[in-house]
């Protein structure tokens, strides 16, 4: 997802008046944040640009959104928060993890985007607005049709107080793993993106946007028939995984799956 949303970024430049991307990534596997990204830039997804076109439209951060200040150096924060230029703060890193801990899913799926959003809310430019990728399957166990469609609302948490929950999910797990089976929520990744989403909505000073994706699929045509990205997409490795641990992993209810192809 993150690939593609640079991509159509860079696509639609001139319509949305984008100047630079300045593209936060963390060092992993021993390589630097500006080797990842010079990787995935030099892949068949962005080769409509000239390497001269991409040096001067894509600027690499190196920083870990989980970290205090995102994990940038005092000189790097500095730069970003007092550029008057910067109008939207996108977020969409996670970990897409279904079998993850409680604690593990708080801190890449709500410690990550909690944290962009305080630094949105430090910018020069006050109207900032922060936007934030979530999950459509936010709703515990609770499902809906295309004549009864789940509501485009927070979840509701009934008792259970968001704040608390996220605290939880960090430490005992005992309230959390409470508030997790009373609502039926298959895994911990669509539960903390649920608590996530409470947090977010309640810092009203920075303005956010939710969006929720359902599952995505390979492409049927844009950027190319196909693409998936670099790995399996949920739809393929669903599949997958079915074929070989269908006895233990999946069971597949009379409902429609709803998936972006």
């Amino acid at each position: 997802v993150g690939s593609m949303l640079l991509r159509d970024l860079l696509v639609h430049r001139e319509k949305l008046k984008v100047r630079k991307v300045l593209l936060l990534c963390r060092a992993k596997g021993g390589r630097s944040a500006k080797e990842r990204i010079q990787r995935l830039l030099s892949t068949d997804l962005f080769e409509f640009l000239q390497p001269a076109q991409l040096a001067a439209l894509v600027e690499v951060v190196e920083g870990d959104v989980t970290k205090s200040n995102l994990g940038l150096s005092e000189q790097a924060k500095r730069k970003i928060s007092e550029d008057e230029r910067l109008t939207h703060v996108l977020h969409c890193a996670a970990s897409v993890n279904f079998t993850q801990t409680l604690e593990s899913a708080a801190l890449c799926n709500i410690t990550g985007p909690l944290n962009v959003q305080r630094f949105s809310g430090t910018c020069a430019n006050k109207d900032v607005v922060f936007v934030h990728l979530s999950t459509a399957f936010v709703h515990g166990s609770k499902t809906g049709t295309q004549e009864s469609p789940l509501d485009e609302q927070l979840f509701d948490l009934q008792q259970f107080d968001p704040v608390e929950l996220y605290r939880s999910m960090l430490g005992s797990q005992y309230l959390a793993t409470k508030c997790f089976n009373f609502f039926g929520f298959h895994n911990t990744y669509t539960f903390s993106k649920c608590i996530c989403e409470h947090i977010l909505a309640q810092n009203i000073a920075t303005k956010t946007i939710i969006l929720r994706p359902s599952i995505v699929g390979p492409a049927v045509q844009y950027p190319f028939e196909g693409w998936c990205g670099r790995k399996p997409s949920t739809l393929v490795a669903a599949a997958c995984l079915y074929l070989n641990f269908q006895w233990n992993l999946w069971c597949f209810g009379p409902q429609a799956v709803p998936f972006i192809p």
